[in-house]
Formats: C-alpha cells, structure tokens, sequence
C-alpha cells in the first residue's frame, strides 16, 4: 500500500509543480504541448486535466490497441 501511496504522492507533486511553471505561453495544440503523450493507452495528456485548458477531456474515446508499456509474458 506504501508503494501505491508513494506514487500518488509522486504524480501529485508533478501536477503542482506542472501548474507552477506554466509561463503563459499556451502551445498552439496538443501535439505541440511539453505534456502531450500519444503512447498513453486511454488519454494523451500526462495529466488527467490539461494544465494550459487546451481541451475538458484528456482521454480518448477509443483506447489504442497496442499498449506499449505493458509486458509481453502478462501479469
């Protein structure tokens, strides 16, 4: 439960630190943001909101078919 807790506390701080360093400067889309991921399974943002408001919804409505982090020999 510990490792669960420490991640948590780990993406919490980079989301506080993410709203800290936004200068302003918006990035003309998603693809050009510092934050954008398109090898995420179910969103394309780090982020579960936009930092700079781009868009409401960083998720996708279809999930990519190939995860590329998850194992090939399962779980």
């Amino acid at each position: 439960m510990a490792k669960h807790d420490d991640c948590f506390r780990r993406f919490e701080r980079m989301a506080k630190s993410a709203k800290k360093n936004l200068s302003g400067d918006k990035p003309s889309s998603c693809s050009r943001c510092l934050y954008y991921r398109p090898d995420f399974k179910f969103r394309f943002c780090q982020f579960t909101r936009c930092p700079y408001e781009l868009k409401e919804n960083v998720f996708r409505r279809k999930p990519l078919t190939r995860d590329k982090f998850s194992g090939k020999g399962g779980a």
